[in-house]
């Protein structure tokens, strides 16, 4: 009987070993594939960044956040394409609206424009701010255990505004004062 026992007990060991085994396999095999997709990502991101890199234009119509404003309207504000200190394009958002709604974000009006422009935004014709600063960079898609695949270029939500880096929001705290000199040539 003792025999018997001990085979049994033998055979349970030998299945729970070999279960633990295979677990162990699958697992490091599901990690390895994830590494391994990983590594294949970053190369793959960094070829498509170099092509993110050299675009030209911004035509995604990038949005700002309005903070500590309270009382925005559509036309309070003004916007200018700068480029080598000349304005290039300028344009003033028209409420057409029978009540005028405060606005909390917008997105900057124009189409299109050089990276490399600064946009000049006027709000209550008393505030300026410039941003600058735009780059593209390579998306990523992501699934249940992290990045699945690249996307393509996608405009970087972080601008230069008035100095200040890696920002989306323009208030007071950093406004620049109209009575300050303009730097730039109104002509066109």
């Amino acid at each position: 009987m003792k025999k018997t026992y001990s085979k049994i007990i033998k055979y349970l060991a030998y299945v729970v070993l070999s279960v633990l085994a295979f677990a162990g396999i699958v697992i490091g095999l599901f990690f390895f594939s994830i590494s391994q997709n990983k590594k294949q990502l970053n190369k793959e991101a960094s070829e498509k960044s170099k092509n993110c890199n050299s675009i030209l234009y911004v035509t995604e119509q990038p949005e700002i956040t309005f903070f500590n404003f309270k009382d925005i309207t559509s036309d309070d504000l003004e916007f200018k394409i700068i480029r080598n200190n000349k304005v290039i394009k300028d344009t003033v958002i028209l409420d057409t609206t029978a009540t005028k709604n405060i606005i909390n974000y917008i997105n900057i009006p124009f189409n299109s424009f050089l990276k490399t422009d600064s946009i000049l935004v006027t709000v209550h014709k008393e505030f300026h701010y410039y941003i600058s600063g735009f780059k593209h960079t390579v998306g990523l898609n992501y699934g249940m255990f992290g990045p699945v695949a690249t996307s393509e270029c996608e405009l970087l939500n972080s601008y230069t505004i008035n100095g200040n880096k890696n920002q989306t929001n323009l208030n007071k705290a950093i406004a620049i004062s109209v009575d300050k000199e303009n730097t730039f040539d109104t002509t066109k």
